[in-house]
């Protein structure tokens, strides 16, 4: 819907709830056998809006708290496709871009979000998280058994 046109990627950025509790859990949500998952779809969304010609439907986003940030920390365990989409999407319409202040590009690329960009030179992929998740699990039912 974003990509149809500017006017429609503007009332969305404007009206959607980009801080509801709900997006937590959309960016917790993984699945090795569903791919896209509901993690991904949420990613490829806020990519529309970087692809929008008209930049200050970017800057409109970039001015709401937390949408880039809280994409950040789970890419070192997503898809090589998705987190080379949305670095390409950052460099591209933010980086580099002259429409993008340099007060706004500071304040996406803070400290904690260039800690979470350094940590993608140790990426780990779908299967890091796969073996990190069924671990957890074990140790979750072995903990139960003992109370």
């Amino acid at each position: 819907m974003v990509s149809i046109n500017s006017s429609i990627a503007r009332e969305i950025a404007t009206t959607f709830n980009f801080d509801d509790p709900v997006i937590g859990y959309v960016l917790e949500r993984r699945s090795l056998t569903n791919i896209p998952d509901c993690r991904t779809r949420y990613i490829q969304f806020i990519i529309s809006f970087f692809l929008d010609e008209d930049t200050s439907i970017l800057r409109l986003l970039l001015d709401r708290k937390h949408v880039i940030q809280s994409i950040l920390p789970g890419l070192i365990y997503d898809d090589v496709d998705t987190v080379q989409l949305f670095l390409l999407a950052l460099i591209e319409k933010v980086v580099q871009s002259s429409a993008i202040s340099k007060t706004q590009k500071v304040k996406v690329f803070n400290q904690s979000s260039l800690d979470f960009i350094m940590k993608l030179y140790h990426w780990e992929g779908p299967e890091k998280f796969k073996k990190e998740t069924t671990k957890d699990k074990k140790k979750k039912s072995k903990e139960e058994d003992v109370s």
